[in-house]
Formats: structure tokens, C-alpha cells, sequence
């Protein structure tokens, strides 16, 4: 059991040693355009929303 543990692990470690990281300039780039896109998303899911909302309520004004 130990044998098989320890052969996952160095497995594991030379998996490590070949993952290409990328560097801080990709890694800002990389934050800066999940971040932009989440904000444009939560600002159309809003205006959906509020759409939608406002739709309804008229709708049952007017019955």
C-alpha cells in the first residue's frame, strides 16, 4: 500500500514539473477578463430581469 502511494505521489510530482504556469502579465490578463466578462453578464442578467419584471407588473396592471 505504501509502494503504491508513493509511486502515485512521484507520479503526481513529475506531472507537476511539466504543467507550463503561466506567468504574472497572462495570469493579470487571464483576471482582468473573467472579472469584465462576469460584470457585462451581471449587468444583461439585470437588465433582463428588470425587463421581465417590469413586463409582468404591467401586465397584471392591465388586467
Amino acid at each position: 500500500m505504501f509502494a503504491q502511494l508513493q509511486r502515485f505521489l512521484t507520479e503526481s510530482m513529475g506531472e507537476f514539473s511539466r504543467i507550463q504556469w503561466p506567468d504574472a502579465q497572462e495570469t493579470i490578463q487571464m483576471t482582468i477578463t473573467v472579472i469584465g466578462f462576469s460584470l457585462v453578464m451581471a449587468i444583461l442578467l439585470g437588465v433582463f430581469d428588470f425587463a421581465f419584471l417590469s413586463g409582468l407588473q404591467n401586465l397584471f396592471n392591465i388586467l
